[in-house]
């Protein structure tokens, strides 16, 4: 039966369930930056896709979260928009906010399973952005310029 449940964490694809989870949320997180950009530059959908060369449709699909872009269609879609990747995938002030009554209803209907997994989000996206919570490698009172 232990056999079972560890095999069980992956999918058909050989991701395990919380890649998976992470993957969609992350799909699901650049769709709506896609559409708030693409907007922002009084493109259409369709106008757009035709801009980066690609499909209508896989275009849709990116809204969509349904699929992710390759490194390649994702420059071309921020030099279309002249936006930098980080600012595409990184959240800012100019995505729309979720009041904290939003955020509390979407989070309580989350399964403790969904929640442990955001926690791991949060964390290894923290690791990436929060650099003045990391511990530093030079001594006290050096900066990192001082001490080359």
């Amino acid at each position: 039966m232990k056999i079972k449940n560890e095999i069980d964490i992956f999918t058909p694809d050989g991701k395990t369930k919380e890649e998976k989870v992470i993957a969609n949320e992350m799909k699901k997180f650049l769709s709506k930056r896609l559409a708030f950009y693409r907007k922002r530059s009084e493109f259409t959908q369709e106008r757009f896709s035709e801009e980066v060369d690609i499909s209508a449709n896989f275009y849709a699909r990116l809204e969509n979260a349904r699929n992710f872009p390759s490194s390649d269609v994702l420059g071309t879609i921020c030099k279309s928009l002249d936006v930098s990747a980080y600012d595409l995938l990184q959240s800012s002030e100019e995505s729309e906010p979720l009041s904290s009554s939003e955020a509390f209803e979407i989070l309580s209907s989350k399964s403790e399973y969904q929640l442990d997994t955001l926690m791991k989000i949060l964390l290894y996206y923290r690791s990436f952005f929060c650099k003045e919570d990391m511990p530093s490698d030079t001594p006290e009172g050096v900066s990192a310029n001082e001490s080359n």
